[in-house]
C-alpha cells in the first residue's frame, strides 16, 4: 500500500513584487489553477508514457489554450474554462496574463526565461483583426493565416519559426505529413528556460559512474552528481521531496523522490498534493542526483480531449478569431516539443548554452542532516512564482 501524505502551504519565495489582483481572480488563484491543470495532465502523459522518462510545459499550453478560449463562444468557451479550472470572466484571466507575461520573460544574468506560441489559421479564413490584437498584447500568441495544402512549405516556415525562437535548439517539430487539407487551425506553443543553481553540485571532474535501478530487477551505470548544502526538504514515509533552487531563488527544480524504487508507478494518485507547496524545513542535505537530458515530443490533443476539451477538436465556435464560415471548425494539433539538460552548474530547457558557467561549491566536512539519493526513477518540475513552468520524470 502506497500512501502519500504531504503537509501542504501555499505560497512562494519570489522577488517579483506583490501579488495583483485581477476582477475575482488573482494570481495566486491562477497559481491553484495551474496546479490542478498541471496535475491533472501529468496524470494522462505518466499514462502514456509509463515506465519511461518525459518532460512537458504545463504553462506553456495553459497559456496558448487561454488565448483560445478568449476567443471561443458557448460549449466550446465552457469545455476550455472547466479543464483549465478557469474562472467565468474572460476579463479576469486576461488581466492575470497581462500582469505576470511580462515578469515572467526574462533573459539577464540570473536565468534565460522564454516564451514563444503562435496560432496558424487555415488561410482561406478571415482572422478577427480585433482578435488578433489582443491575443499579441495579452497572451503573446501571433495569430496569422498559412495555406496548409502546401504542406511541405508550411511546415518548413513553422519549423524555421521555432529554430530562430530557440536559438536553433529544437528542430523539426512538424513534418510535413502532419498537414493535409483537413487541417484548420494549428497551436504551437514553446517555453524555454536555462538557469545557474544557487547552490551548485561539486566540480564535474569528481561526477562519477553509479548505479541507477530503473526498476527492482534492472539496473544501469549512470553519470551521478554529488553535493552538500542546506537546502529546502520534506519528507514522509512514502517520499522525499527537495528544492534546488536556480540563482536569484526566484525559480526552482523540486524533485519527488518515492521511497520505494518503483513507487513512481503510485505518484498519479497523490499528484494534486505533490504540486503544491510542502511544508518544507530548511537541512543540510547530501544530495546525489543523475546528470540527465530529456527530449519530448507531444500532441495534447488526445490528452486534452480525455480531460473534457472536445468540441474545440471537432465543431468549434471560434466565433472571435475568425469570421464566420460554413465550414465547421476545429483545432488539428496542440504540439509541443521540450527538451532539458540538467547539468553540475545548472539546467538547460531548449536554451542557447552560453551563460551557464558557475563556480565551483566547497566540499563541507559537516555531518548532514538527511540523505537525498536519487539512485532510481523520480517526478521533478520546475517552479515559477506563477505557476509550474516543466514536469518531468527521469527513469534512467
Amino acid at each position: 500500500m502506497f500512501v502519500l501524505t504531504i503537509l501542504i502551504t501555499y505560497g512562494t519565495v519570489s522577488t517579483f513584487g506583490n501579488i495583483l489582483k485581477a476582477g475575482d481572480m488573482s494570481v495566486e488563484n491562477f497559481i491553484e489553477s495551474n496546479a490542478q491543470f498541471t496535475a491533472d495532465l501529468y496524470k494522462e502523459i505518466s499514462g502514456l508514457s509509463y515506465g519511461k522518462s518525459f518532460l512537458f510545459s504545463p504553462f506553456s499550453v495553459e497559456e496558448i489554450l487561454a488565448s483560445v478560449w478568449s476567443g471561443s463562444k458557448g460549449k466550446t468557451a465552457l469545455e476550455i474554462q472547466r479543464t483549465l479550472h478557469l474562472p467565468d470572466k474572460y476579463e479576469d484571466i486576461e488581466t492575470v496574463f497581462q500582469s505576470i507575461l511580462p515578469k515572467l520573460k526574462s533573459n539577464n544574468n540570473l536565468y534565460n526565461l522564454t516564451l514563444a506560441n503562435r496560432i496558424y489559421v487555415k488561410d482561406t479564413f478571415v482572422i478577427n483583426p480585433i482578435y488578433k490584437k489582443r491575443a499579441k498584447q495579452i497572451y503573446s500568441v501571433d495569430v496569422e493565416n498559412l495555406n496548409f495544402n502546401e504542406a511541405e512549405i508550411a511546415s518548413a516556415y513553422i519549423n524555421r519559426w521555432i529554430e530562430k525562437q530557440t536559438n536553433y535548439r529544437i528542430n523539426n517539430l512538424l513534418s510535413p505529413d502532419e498537414l493535409t487539407d483537413l487541417t484548420q487551425l494549428l497551436l504551437i506553443n514553446t517555453l524555454y528556460f536555462g538557469g545557474k543553481w544557487e547552490k551548485n553540485f561539486n566540480d564535474p571532474l569528481t561526477t562519477t559512474k553509479k548505479i541507477f535501478y530503473n526498476s527492482a530487477a534492472d539496473k544501469v551505470e549512470v553519470d551521478t552528481m554529488s553535493m552538500r548544502d542546506t537546502l529546502r526538504y520534506y519528507e514522509c514515509h512514502a517520499a522525499k521531496i527537495l528544492e534546488l533552487p536556480y540563482e536569484g531563488e526566484e525559480i526552482s527544480m523540486i524533485i519527488v523522490l518515492p521511497n520505494a524504487a518503483d513507487g513512481w508507478k503510485n505518484l498519479t494518485n497523490f499528484s494534486d498534493d505533490i504540486f503544491k507547496y510542502p511544508n518544507y524545513t530548511l537541512e543540510y542535505v547530501h544530495v546525489e542526483l543523475p546528470r540527465f537530458s530529456i527530449s519530448y515530443t507531444i500532441d495534447f490533443k488526445h490528452t486534452l480531449q480525455k480531460l473534457g476539451i472536445v468540441t474545440a477538436f471537432n465543431k468549434a465556435d471560434f466565433g472571435r478569431i475568425i469570421n464566420i464560415t460554413t465550414e465547421d471548425v476545429a483545432i488539428s494539433s496542440v504540439l509541443q516539443k521540450t527538451y532539458i539538460n540538467v547539468t553540475e552548474d545548472g539546467t538547460e530547457a531548449a536554451v542557447a548554452s552560453s551563460g551557464l558557467v558557475a563556480s565551483l561549491a566547497s566540499v563541507s566536512e559537516e555531518e548532514p542532516t538527511k540523505y537525498f539519493i536519487a539512485d532510481h526513477p523520480f517526478l521533478f518540475y520546475i517552479r515559477s512564482p506563477f505557476g509550474i513552468l516543466f514536469v518531468g520524470q527521469y527513469t534512467g
